[in-house]
């Protein structure tokens, strides 16, 4: 055997034993057609009631299937879960810089200027949801009773898993939407940051001020 097949083997079993997801734990695969069906219904509802305007610029499919899954006592390890589904929006009336992206294991609103990514204005990352019988979790929290949660979202379980993307992802997305975006009147941009506010900014480290409404 040469040895650049004796090391492309042994990549090959390092993957297999960090990929191979715990038999004991039973992880959810998130259909993209699911997916799709959920997130388009979610958007339909918050559109009629919010008023605010979401337009649907692209899908594609992400190129990268790894994911960490796992929980915070048990460790974390990847897992192949397949390619998934990503949404590009466009908040008609802002700026073009922000940019909304939206997959089962994230919602993200980024700024980006003349191609170059600044910040995230907003990040919701999730893991791989789990099933504990009936009920979908995420494994990222630990699973405590409701006295002892810091959030009480810690140790909610959903009973399928559009309830649990619709309360891990999509509502805390609209929440953000109009609580943080709608409010704000400008954008501002650092070297490496940026931030939404009420007042026009200043300030020496200041690149730009981008006006929202």
């Amino acid at each position: 055997m040469t040895d650049r097949r004796r090391s492309k083997l042994k990549r090959s079993r390092v993957i297999d034993k960090v990929c191979n997801p715990d038999p004991k734990r039973e992880y959810i695969h998130q259909s993209n057609p699911l997916f799709r069906g959920a997130f388009k219904q979610w958007l339909k509802a918050y559109r009629e009631k919010t008023g605010v305007k979401l337009e649907i610029t692209g899908l594609y499919r992400n190129s990268l299937p790894l994911h960490f899954v796992g929980d915070s006592n048990r460790g974390w390890h990847k897992k192949l879960v397949g390619g998934s589904d990503r949404f590009l929006l466009r908040l008609v009336g802002y700026p073009d810089c922000l940019s909304v992206s939206v997959c089962p294991f994230a919602i993200s609103v980024a700024v980006i200027i003349e191609g170059r990514f600044i910040d995230y204005l907003l990040d919701l990352g999730l893991s791989m949801p789990m099933r504990n019988g009936g009920q979908v979790y995420c494994p990222y929290y630990p699973r405590r009773s409701r006295g002892e949660a810091d959030d009480p979202n810690d140790c909610l379980d959903y009973p399928s898993l559009e309830a649990y993307w619709l309360g891990r992802q999509f509502n805390p997305f609209g929440n953000w939407l109009t609580s943080k975006l709608s409010q704000a009147k400008w954008l501002s941009i650092y070297r490496n940051w940026s931030e939404l506010t009420i007042d026009e900014p200043k300030g020496e480290e200041l690149i730009q001020a981008v006006q929202l409404r």
